[in-house]
């Protein structure tokens, strides 16, 4: 334990007295990152399947491209981002004064990274948090054991301990709470619900930033005149991407009942078509732990007496892999739409008019994504307007990172946006510095003409 709090007391003297945070010292390390990433390309392809089951075009698309993209980005913007800027004002005040604005990192940060998935997101947070010049101390998912290995190799060979350090995995609560007592001037969170609030707790009381990005419920909603053959390519393609484990994946479906039988049948016809005929668990990622995939099937067993499996529902303890299931939920209080259950199983509750949509979402306490598949404009405005998200998706499900936009949430889905600029505007602050050539001496002196002037110009108002 002292030698954390050593090692954080190392983070705060490096932060306030060096160079190192200039911006063309962190240049020169985004550009060996850059190195470094590419040298451990093929590792990565190497554990990450072994560890997930993901398919080489998944781990390309969803772990690869966005972390060159997002260094990439930095390396161009980096100066542009870090250089002062003047603020406008009239020319009479600009004439003997001269304010300008930059962004300042907050100093040392303490991020508690619980959301597994993609991995990719966890490099592009920590990325951006150094870019900005900011110290960490990191908390890292519980991936596998060769998955953290090598994301620790990447960041370590290329910053050491005062930039970033990594909390071991395994730390015990004890020692957990005594690192929450240091004086950390941010702190992230991503993960569900309860936890971000217990965060809140233990920091909110002594007033420090607290970044968040929880997990919430995103509903995909088909009224009666959506695009059956369309939703049922989208909803499987982002469903089983990763295993339905990122936070911007669809998590309940909000059907209208005149098309319910009908949808069913295409989204089988969809799912045979993206995975084949037969049995499909062996093409399907892995649940990232097996304390996940435990909490998970459990949920899912206990609800079955209440609720009806549509299709699907085979599940492989040895490989941690649970197939595409529908399953239908009539109780909004169940708990396939209260808990976290990250993976293919999508609950599906069958409303009768439209006005209904609005108390189903609720249950979901903001969600980060709306994803709504429907030809009438009237309704795609109408809940636009009365349903608040972060995204909101118009005949079709776009995970953001995988488009290389950026991604986070709104009120109980979080409390920032991240990746390329939003991340800067994220773990820095607006520092405004202010310089005067010439101070007026008038502005010191009751100006009794001038008050005058003034008094007689009100008179005239009235």
């Amino acid at each position: 334990m002292n030698n954390l709090f050593s090692i954080f007391d190392l983070q705060k003297n490096f932060y306030m007295s060096s160079n190192e945070m200039s911006y063309k010292n962190l240049l020169s390390k985004l550009i060996h990152f850059n190195e470094v990433f590419k040298k451990y390309e093929k590792e990565l392809y190497k554990v990450i399947g072994e560890s997930y089951d993901q398919p080489l075009w998944d781990i390309y698309h969803t772990e690869i491209k966005p972390v060159i993209r997002e260094v990439k980005y930095f390396i161009k913007r980096i100066k542009i981002f870090r250089k002062a800027k003047l603020l406008k004002n009239n020319f009479i005040d600009n004439l003997f004064k001269q304010n300008t604005t930059y962004r300042q990192p907050y100093g040392s940060c303490l991020f508690l990274l619980n959301q597994s998935m993609p991995i990719s997101k966890t490099f592009i947070l920590l990325i951006g948090a150094l870019v900005c010049g900011n110290s960490l101390f990191v908390k890292l998912p519980t991936f596998t054991v060769d998955v953290n290995r090598i994301i620790k190799c990447i960041f370590k060979e290329v910053f050491n301990d005062n930039y970033i350090y990594f909390i071991d995995e395994n730390i015990s609560e004890n020692d957990l709470k005594n690192v929450y007592d240091f004086n950390f001037d941010l702190v992230y969170y991503n993960g569900n619900t309860a936890n971000a609030k217990t965060i809140q707790r233990i920091f909110a009381p002594r007033l420090t930033k607290i970044v968040l990005d929880i997990n919430n419920k995103n509903p995909v909603i088909l009224d009666e005149t959506a695009n059956l053959e369309l939703a049922a390519k989208k909803i499987i393609w982002s469903k089983m991407l990763l295993g339905g484990q990122t936070s911007h994946s669809p998590d309940f479906l909000i059907i209208h009942e005149s098309i319910f039988q009908s949808f069913i049948k295409i989204l089988k016809t969809e799912y045979d078509s993206q995975f084949g005929k037969g049995e499909k668990i062996d093409k399907i990622t892995r649940i990232d732990t097996n304390q996940n995939y435990e909490n998970i099937t459990s949920i899912l067993n206990k609800s079955l007496s209440k609720n009806r499996i549509i299709f699907g529902g085979l599940t492989d303890n040895n490989q941690r892999k649970i197939e595409l299931t529908l399953v239908q939920v009539d109780d909004l209080k169940s708990a396939l739409l209260s808990q976290d259950i990250n993976s293919p199983i999508l609950p599906v509750v069958i409303f009768n008019s439209f006005s209904d949509i609005n108390g189903i979402v609720e249950h979901s306490d903001t969600p980060s994504c709306i994803y709504f598949f429907s030809k009438n404009k009237k309704r795609i405005n109408s809940l636009l307007k009365q349903i608040e998200s972060r995204f909101f998706c118009i005949n079709n499900i776009s995970i953001p990172w995988f488009k290389g936009l950026p991604f986070g949430g709104i009120k109980n889905s979080g409390t920032h946006l991240y990746s390329k600029r939003d991340t800067v505007k994220a773990f820095t602050y607006k520092k405004i510095i202010i310089k005067e050539f010439w101070d007026s001496k008038e502005k010191y002196l009751n100006n009794t003409e001038k008050n005058n002037k003034i008094k007689e110009k009100i008179e005239k108002m009235n």
